[in-house]
């Protein structure tokens, strides 16, 4: 990766001057530069780490490779540890669609859903305005759904315009986002008048089109983590253990 570290040749020259400085080292390792489908990359990085720590071997310092891809395509998997990482919350540690599609047929299951209820909806009329710079007119009669859910809370700015959805967790319907997505809320256009205790799915937990994190990583060219990893800590954390809620943790709580 050349980040931090040092390349084969310099491992020698590091290793005497830790030794100088009685520095002890436990343990040494690589990460791959490379995704799931990048399996020749990633075995000649390993064959390289593997031939320079080889030496190392009989002074008790132990090695690791494999993170999440490298387990994935079982790389380093035979040395002292793996470092699982994304994976063991069911993300793919790249967002192309044959690596996700491998990384889905491995049987991981990605372990956050984003719930919202909306908080106000009416029937407008055709050729009525909805949201910031009236982006979005009604051609026909339209029942419209406010989600209080924007993109301080996380929901990018670039799924505006219907290119993003959420689905109705009682239908299974998508639904549209309508017009612009503004700070705190975003607005759906729905197919009928919703029922009170409809709930939807911003993030589902799933690799489904328009509403999984792997879909929306490639649609927006982001990391997977990246989609993930910058909802606010506004939106409270709802913890499921065994299929019942095991803990709710709210904003206020954060600061504790």
């Amino acid at each position: 990766m050349s980040r931090y570290g040092v390349q084969c040749d310099e491992l020698e020259a590091l290793m005497q001057d830790l030794h100088a400085l009685d520095v002890g080292i436990e343990s040494i390792f690589t990460h791959f530069a490379g995704g799931i489908m990048d399996n020749d990359g990633n075995l000649d990085q390993f064959n390289q780490f593997m031939a320079c720590t080889d030496p190392l071997v009989n002074k008790n310092i132990s090695r690791h490779a494999a993170a999440t891809t490298g387990c994935c395509q079982k790389i380093g998997t035979e040395l002292d540890f793996v470092r699982p990482g994304g994976s063991l919350y069911g993300l793919c540690s790249g967002n192309d669609l044959p690596g996700s599609t491998i990384f889905q047929k491995l049987g991981f299951q990605p372990a956050m859903s984003i719930i919202a209820r909306p908080t106000f909806y009416k029937l407008l009329p055709a050729g009525r305005h909805v949201g910031y710079d009236r982006m979005y007119t009604t051609d026909s009669p339209e029942w419209i759904a406010n989600i209080a859910c924007g993109w301080s809370d996380g929901y990018r700015r670039q799924l505006s315009f219907g290119r993003g959805a959420m689905k109705n967790n009682r239908t299974g319907e998508l639904c549209p986002i309508a017009g612009r997505i503004s700070m705190d809320s975003c607005t759906l256009k729905l197919p009928q008048k919703p029922q009170p205790d409809d709930t939807y799915s911003v993030l589902t937990a799933d690799y489904a089109d328009r509403t999984s994190y792997s879909w929306m990583a490639r649609a927006l060219d982001a990391a997977n983590y990246e989609i993930t990893g910058t909802w606010s800590t506004r939106l409270p954390r709802v913890y499921i253990k065994q299929g019942e809620v095991h803990d709710i943790l709210h904003a206020v709580d954060y600061s504790n």
